[in-house]
């Protein structure tokens, strides 16, 4: 994704057309459900990251102290914290989002969707 590169770095490449759009969504889990709407809406919660993934929106409020960052391996590690409530939400791609439900439908019983997307991608 173009997005991922500094500008300059994008003009190395030869870019394909857009194979399919994608969009971020906050799951939270559904006895304590969060909405997004922004950064903020993770303050004073603990947000469960993947390890060497950046997230630029909610950084400085990481950096700050007003959320609480909490790696793990991958996304399916953490649905799986999000089930045990050992963290308040995570950002999963809606592709990898469905993926998931296909294969543990139970988790559509466990864990919240956002009613609003964290941004909107090109893949």
């Amino acid at each position: 994704n173009m997005s991922w590169l500094d500008s300059g770095e994008t003009r190395l490449f030869a870019w394909t057309p857009t194979l399919l759009l994608d969009q971020d969504l906050l799951i939270s889990h559904n006895q304590a459900p969060i909405e997004w709407q922004g950064p903020a809406s993770l303050q004073n919660r603990v947000f469960g990251g993947v390890i060497g993934h950046r997230y630029d929106d909610i950084e400085p409020l990481i950096v700050n102290g007003q959320i609480r960052r909490d790696d793990a391996p991958n996304e399916w590690s953490n649905l799986q914290k999000l089930q045990k409530r050992r963290i308040d939400a995570t950002f999963i791609a809606q592709s990898s989002w469905h993926y998931y439900l296909r294969q543990y439908p139970e988790l559509l019983g466990e864990l919240h969707i956002s009613s609003s997307v964290r941004k909107k991608f090109k893949i």
